[in-house]
């Protein structure tokens, strides 16, 4: 079954049918408005003064600069080295650059704060094995599909002319 919905522009001033939106901006904000042919007129014919001594905008937008995210510190870095020198040599895949995944930096924390059991000297470096479960991942949910299309709205013109 198709469904047809169709609008007329109705004048935002008296209610009547109206002929043409008009779109236009003041103070940073772009506004419109639907308006019959002698509203639209009238409109023009005020601002026509304003209209003729301003100029066009250059279409910059005001630069309102986003905040980059701090970079890690040096000792950060060093800290991230090693810990994924530890992270190869148990076998655990990480990568050369980019975010250590928590599992892998839990694990070394646990390694590092471990209790230590005998003397330094009879501990091999590898004593302690830390295995990381890999993290099970499962689909998410989908919404179950309705059987309706959302009704598509569009504004028609009214040429007035016809």
């Amino acid at each position: 079954m198709a469904r047809v919905t169709s609008f007329s522009l109705v004048d935002d001033l008296t209610g009547g049918k109206a002929a043409e939106t008009v779109t236009f901006s003041l103070d940073g904000k772009e506004m419109e408005i639907d308006l019959n042919e002698e509203h639209a007129a009238q409109l023009r014919d005020v601002l026509a003064p304003y209209v003729g001594a301003g100029r066009e905008a250059s279409g910059r937008q005001s630069s309102t600069r986003v905040p980059s995210r701090p970079r890690a510190s040096s000792k950060d870095r060093g800290q991230n080295a090693r810990i994924r020198a530890w992270a190869a040599e148990q076998g655990m895949q990480i990568a050369d650059r980019g975010r250590i995944p928590a599992e892998i930096a839990q694990a070394y924390a646990a390694r590092s704060t471990a209790p230590s059991s005998g003397s330094a000297s009879s501990r091999s470096p590898r004593a302690a094995t830390t295995t990381v479960a890999q993290p099970q991942f499962t689909e998410p949910e989908m919404p179950e599909p309705t059987a309706e299309k959302p009704v598509r709205r569009v504004r028609k013109k009214v040429d007035a002319s016809a």
